[in-house]
């Protein structure tokens, strides 16, 4: 049961016709601000030496592109999980299910699981084609990227983001099953979101600051920070996700 469960999941979510078509519309988007940034830069429009309405035709469109590629980006990474689980509420399936005796807690976790794993690999997908065409275009040189990481960290880099969008999709789920599938899941996810915030703030204020003010090594107190944030949202995921998990076991469907 357990497994036909997830795999019911992983059916439902990778044949939905109007995300999928959504992502592509976003992946292509991607591809041509990624496109439309190398060229700008390949002809020298940076430093004026090409043509003045190629230069203005680009600085026009490619900021209007680059918006669109960002506005797409968020519907996706917004959309999928709040569609995952509020469509299961607007088509008494969610009811059906749990009345044939599917457990409450496999169903939720099986749901919240598959999002991640699809929303992973949506990442992927979007990022893989952009990223060889840079790298094409650099002549498969990577300092750019090892200048990336080595000024930012890979941990900051993956991790921290990793951790906060899970974070995202635990929150979004949290908000649908207490709305029980509404559009207003948006706007209180928002305020959670928001009350979070007030209460995580003071509490990162003190811990910098008591950082900043100690003697360590510069190094160290960077390290602290990065674990800090790690921390933070590891603590936000878990809150979430057990709040989001119990009050749908408990809910009067």
């Amino acid at each position: 049961m357990k497994n036909a469960i997830f795999n019911s999941e992983i059916f439902k979510i990778t044949h939905d016709q109007g995300v999928n078509i959504l992502t592509l519309v976003n992946g292509i988007v991607n591809i041509v601000v990624t496109i439309g940034w190398v060229i700008f830069v390949k002809s020298g429009a940076m430093q004026g030496s090409a043509s003045n309405a190629f230069s203005i035709s680009i600085l026009v469109l490619l900021p209007l592109l680059t918006i669109a590629g960002l506005l797409t980006s968020a519907v996706v990474f917004y959309l999928v999980p709040f569609r995952s689980i509020s469509v299961d509420y607007g088509n008494s399936l969610l009811q059906l299910s749990i009345a044939s005796g599917t457990s409450r807690t496999r169903y939720y976790f099986s749901k919240l699981t598959v999002t991640a794993l699809r929303m992973m690999v949506t990442f992927v997908f979007l990022i893989t084609i952009p990223t060889i065409i840079i790298l094409a275009s650099t002549d498969g040189s990577v300092e750019w990227l090892t200048n990336i990481i080595n000024s930012l960290g890979i941990w900051e880099i993956v991790f921290v983001p990793f951790i906060g969008y899970l974070s995202l999709i635990a929150l979004i789920y949290l908000a649908v099953v207490l709305m029980k599938g509404s559009l207003l899941s948006i706007l209180v996810a928002i305020g959670i979101n928001f009350g979070a915030s007030l209460i995580m703030t003071p509490i990162q204020i003190i811990i910098q600051t008591s950082i900043y003010n100690s003697t360590v090594q510069t190094s160290v107190q960077a390290g602290t920070l990065l674990w800090w944030a790690i921390l933070q949202q590891l603590i936000t995921l878990t809150a979430y996700t057990v709040i989001g998990w119990q009050v749908f076991k408990h809910q009067d469907l």
